[in-house]
């Protein structure tokens, strides 16, 4: 039996006068017990099969206190709520299991550590980091291990910088175990493969796979083909020539990588598959990188922050893939390092995001 303790979720802020509900599929429903150790007026898991059961809940027309959810749904999508439903009585935290696969052990490790994550302190790793970024000309992107760099022109109108980190406040929603910061080229509500975000040089992919799926058009055994491929990475770096936000080459010390063999395979199915279409940073310093192809890793930070690169986009492309790279350390045009763990003033769209915006 797995403990829901909401008491422990900083990011929920104080529970008197609240209800606590759990989101969960009924499979997984006698799994999880809630904590009695809280103040809040009531708690309670409701099963949801399906993803109109969730919207239909969450609807805070018929709410009768203030609430905040956590939802746990392996089996089935669930999508951000718009804003205006959930209104000023809900705060909703959800653990992304659907776009990959999850087992009962990651999600028993993944609510460990959202107990240890604290909120503050990641705000204000954000607020150093948008300093430092604010004013410089450029972000700079150094691998020394591989001999790789590129610069990232970050100052436009064009981009957007969604944070997943923080308190929440009423009417707000968090992936949990929460810790990312970032930068997607802005559609203005509507999709444009044709936009861009300007990157120039030599990247590393060497680090960790995610390979999530969109809707579920999919066979999970090909989205553990790409996964399986990709986990080369780990051993042995590709390195990806870039051009303007968009890869024009891939390259290794070995002949025919796994990797390299697939993405082009990728590339060649979907070319938009070579384009960066987002520049993370995990910022959770608490999580390990679990084995596997776990959604909940994107926001593995290490100890000062981990950048991650990501390739397609959904629900455009059937999957969005992120590399995180801990070798990659990353500065800003004054040589202030701002993330990553290095051996030897305009200011930006800043989104406090309902979801991961990459994953819809």
């Amino acid at each position: 039996m797995i403990v829901i303790r909401p008491e422990k979720y900083k990011q929920l802020g104080a529970s008197e006068n609240c209800d606590f509900v759990l989101l969960t599929n009924s499979e997984f429903s006698d799994k999880f017990e809630i904590s009695t150790e809280n103040d809040y007026l009531s708690t309670k898991i409701i099963v949801c099969d399906t993803p109109e059961s969730f919207h239909d809940i969450l609807d805070n027309k018929k709410l009768a206190h203030q609430t905040h959810f956590l939802v746990i749904s392996p089996h089935v999508l669930f999508s951000s709520p718009p804003e205006e439903k959930i209104a000023e009585k809900c705060k909703i935290i959800s653990m992304p299991c659907n776009s990959t696969e999850i087992f009962l052990d990651d999600i028993s490790y993944f609510l460990e550590k959202m107990e240890l994550t604290d909120p503050d302190a990641q705000k204000a790793w954000a607020d150093y980091f948008f300093d430092h970024v604010e004013e410089s000309d450029h972000i700079q992107f150094v691998d020394k291990k591989n001999g790789c760099e590129a610069i990232f022109l970050h100052d436009s109108d064009e981009y957007c910088w969604f944070e997943q980190l923080g308190r929440l406040s009423w009417g707000e929603q968090q992936f949990v175990p929460s810790g990312e910061i970032s930068v997607l080229p802005l559609f203005h509500g509507s999709y444009n493969a044709n936009k861009r975000l300007n990157i120039q040089g030599e990247i590393a992919f060497r680090g960790y796979p995610i390979v999530n799926s969109g809707s579920v058009s999919f066979l999970r055994e090909d989205q553990n083909k790409i996964f399986d491929a990709l986990e080369s990475l780990y051993e042995v770096p590709v390195v990806a020539t870039v051009e303007h936000g968009v890869i024009t080459s891939l390259r290794s010390d070995i002949e025919t990588h796994p990797a390299i063999v697939m993405l082009e395979k990728l590339f060649d199915i979907d070319s938009r598959y070579r384009i960066i279409w987002e520049i993370g940073f995990g910022t959770n310093h608490d999580i390990d990188f679990q084995k596997g192809n776990r959604s909940p890793n994107e926001c593995y930070g290490g100890s000062n922050g981990t950048v991650h690169w990501g390739l397609g986009l959904t629900p455009w492309t059937q999957y969005h893939i992120d590399i995180i790279c801990p070798d990659t350390v990353v500065y800003a045009s004054d040589e202030v390092m701002i993330a990553g763990e290095a051996n030897d003033k305009k200011s930006l769209r800043r989104v406090k995001s309902a979801g991961c915006p990459c994953i819809s």
